[in-house]
């Protein structure tokens, strides 16, 4: 379980999580994964600053889409625009026993401070870029394979003489003309 809290000692921000427009809710889960801008900075229990976003534009996450940690993954589920948290993520939802060299040692508890900047949808063709591409490809990569496999299989297989006496034809009709 990851350890939300609000930023100081103020209480946690009052807001209600609506259905993304146009998506279906998934107990509170933002469907049709939207994204999220964030600012963070991550820290190690030692307070070694182990990743920032404050020093450029805020991180643009689609959630669902593995694109950070599972920890603060979940954190931002339930967030809000403009609420700030800092959340403690076990080793377990973080980087594991394996850590991330050499900024962050195996069996790391991190610490994030996380806005919430704003909430965004994707365009129609990051949309495309995103679902169809990937599906496009999938059957048009084997179906080149095996146009190459074909177009291999019959070079090897032609004679050797056919070979010869087809660039002869190809030579004598390029003299004829």
């Amino acid at each position: 379980m990851v350890d939300t809290n609000t930023e100081g000692n103020a209480p946690f921000a009052s807001c209600s999580v609506a259905p993304w427009p146009g998506s279906r809710s998934h107990g509170g889960v933002l469907g049709g994964y939207p994204r999220v801008n964030v600012s963070r900075q991550g820290n190690l229990e030692d307070g070694r600053i182990i990743d920032t976003s404050l020093s450029r534009d805020p991180l643009q996450v689609e959630l669902g889409k593995k694109q950070v940690i599972p920890g603060l993954e979940q954190s931002l589920l339930d967030m809000c625009v403009g609420e700030k948290r800092r959340v403690i993520i076990p080793p377990h939802l973080a980087y594991g026993k394996r850590g991330s060299p050499p900024a962050v040692p195996a069996d790391a508890v991190l610490q994030f401070d996380v806005e919430l900047v704003g909430l965004s949808r994707a365009s129609h063709w990051q949309k495309l870029t995103n679902d169809v591409l990937p599906l496009l490809c999938l059957v048009l990569v084997p179906g080149l394979l095996g146009l190459i496999g074909y177009h291999l299989y019959h070079k090897a297989s032609t004679p050797p003489g056919r070979k010869k006496r087809l660039k002869e034809e190809k030579r004598n009709k390029a003299k004829k003309k």
